[in-house]
């Protein structure tokens, strides 16, 4: 044996490092060590860079070979534990088999951010197919074509556009808060964000407010559609994707029904009676020069659709994740907010305009930090268009990919050192330890945050989402609390983030809850204040004794 050869992996040669516990299932790569034979010392030298054949496919564990489903079953039971428990055992890319197809699973930010690099290069956009089929969505995978779309609706997000939007936002913000805080039972929260965002979304979109049939019909169609992400494409209706495909009909008849000529009139004249909407903005820059105008019909139609579906979906898992685990964010944090809040209506008035959002730096931190902690997208999807090497492991054609954001945040480098800690700082059952805004104040502390994708098909509604949720803040730490009704919320993580269980909470102004507790008797509960303050407030009763 020549220096140059290898030596196997052996437990029995004490100068190689023991393998860890959490290590234990997984072959590690050899690398360089000095081994003592008799009076001799050979150095196994480590090769040369390995090419894609030599690499090793991604492992995972046995329950990805149950026929059919795989590990489907275990993943949708519980998706942020499933992939913790893979990554510690079998490193940041594994295999499994999901939803019907064998999938290579990607759980740490290094390697999300190596694979979405390589979009349009080893990668592209693939979502499940039963959701393709019941959102209508076209992949984007020809990089002319993407970019040429980002191009048309880019304006829709940039400065002049996003200020447009605030009072749109402060008004429907304001409406929804009083609604809620005159409830005597509480709210639902997962209707509540599913209502309030499917209201930001269709009125940012449109430019304008439905009435209240149409936003409920038409949010419950986007629910179904947005059920059919993790399900079989089984077309029968009484299934969750026949019901999808139906939703999906609902929503198209309804566009060419009642908005299509209206906005073909625009696309002619460019003029406008009312509020400016991201619509507006996607027509002012589509060019429809030798394009039929059925074409140019469905293009419209298609665009309302899947932006209102990316921006429903978004806002309202976001909007819940904040109410829902607002009574349980650290008082010292609140503190800091409500100072925040002093501080800029002093400074800018009680509107909320362009100067006064961009005075809020702790609000946006507190934002995504609820985000880092509950992510609103459980996952991205890509599909390999040829083999590539991801993590050390190769990554054959055709593969499933996808890209888990909670295993992804909690192995952050930016967090402290050690599997203990790190587990701490995703702890939700501990937020005095786990939630730190401030972590995203100073670029030596700011982890990354993948809920929103990266390279080539990073989100574009990111501004918008920002404004939404920080406006929320910025209102519930002038004027309103939220507490729990039914203990603290479990979280679910598919398809979207929401609460596990019906989750109820009071909603209630500062100033008439300091009031009421200072009259109730002190046997009184704070939660039972809160139901006593709602129907105070909605006339159920008209003094307190």
């Amino acid at each position: 044996m020549t220096t140059n050869q290898l030596l196997p992996i052996s437990r029995d040669f004490t100068a190689l490092a023991p393998l860890k516990r959490q290590e234990a299932c997984t072959r590690l790569p050899i690398k360089p060590a000095v081994l003592h034979c008799g009076a001799f010392k050979l150095r196994a030298a480590a090769p040369d860079t390995p090419t894609l054949s030599q690499l090793p496919e991604p492992s995972g564990d046995w329950k990805r070979k149950i026929p059919v489903i795989g590990e489907t079953f275990f993943f949708t039971s519980d998706a942020a534990s499933w992939a913790r428990d893979r990554v510690a055992c079998h490193g940041p890319v594994f295999q499994s088999h999901l939803l019907g197809k064998p999938t290579v699973v990607v759980g740490d930010l290094p390697n999300w951010q190596k694979a979405l690099a390589a979009d349009f290069k080893h990668l592209h956009q693939k979502f499940p197919e039963s959701f393709m089929k019941a959102s209508g969505s076209m992949p984007m995978n020809i990089k002319e074509v993407h970019a040429s779309r980002r191009k048309t609706i880019a304006k829709a997000f940039e400065s002049e556009a996003m200020a447009g939007y605030l009072p749109f936002m402060e008004a429907i913000l304001t409406k929804y808060l009083a609604i809620w805080a005159d409830k005597p039972a509480g709210v639902d929260l997962r209707r509540a964000g599913q209502t309030l965002g499917f209201e930001f979304a269709a009125a940012l979109v449109l430019g304008q407010e439905l009435d209240e049939q149409t936003r409920d019909e038409l949010s419950q169609h986007y629910a179904n559609v947005i059920k059919a992400f993790f399900t079989i494409p089984i077309d029968l209706p009484f299934t969750t994707f026949g019901k999808a495909l139906a939703s999906r009909t609902a929503i198209q008849d309804w566009i060419h029904g009642n908005i299509l000529e209206e906005l073909k009139q625009y696309l002619e004249t460019h003029k406008l009676q009312g509020r400016r909407g991201i619509i507006h903005h996607f027509l002012d820059c589509l060019d429809t020069t030798n394009v039929a105008e059925s074409d140019v019909d469905q293009r419209i139609a298609d665009t309302i659709q899947s932006v209102i579906l990316a921006g429903n979906d978004t806002t309202a898992t976001g909007m819940t994740s904040l109410l829902g685990i607002w009574p349980s964010i650290p008082q010292r944090v609140k503190d800091k907010l409500q100072e925040e809040q002093g501080m800029v209506t002093r400074k800018h008035g009680v509107e909320m305009g362009p100067k006064a959002m961009a005075a809020m730096p702790y609000a946006l931190s507190t934002v995504k930090e609820v985000l880092r902690l509950l992510p609103a997208l459980p996952a991205i999807w890509r599909e390999a268009v040829d083999d590539f090497e991801l993590g050390g492991k190769l990554i054959r054609k055709g593969s499933s990919v996808m890209l888990m954001t909670h295993p992804a945040h909690a192995a952050d480098p930016k967090l402290k050192s050690g599997p203990s800690t790190m587990e701490k700082q995703m702890d939700l059952n501990d937020l005095e330890v786990s939630f730190q805004p401030e972590r995203w104040l100073q670029e030596s502390t700011r982890p990354g945050l993948a809920v929103w994708g990266m390279g080539p098909h990073t989100c574009q509604g990111i501004p918008l989402f920002y404004q939404e949720a920080k406006m929320m803040v910025a209102m519930l730490s002038r004027k309103y609390d939220v507490n729990t009704l039914s203990g603290p919320v479990e979280w679910s993580q598919l398809p979207l983030i929401n609460p596990k269980n019906a989750a109820h909470a009071a909603i209630i102004d500062l100033h008439m809850k300091q009031k009421l507790l200072f009259v109730l008797p002190a046997w009184q509960s704070e939660s039972s204040a809160l139901r006593t303050a709602a129907w105070f407030r909605s006339g159920k009763i008209s003094a307190l004794a």
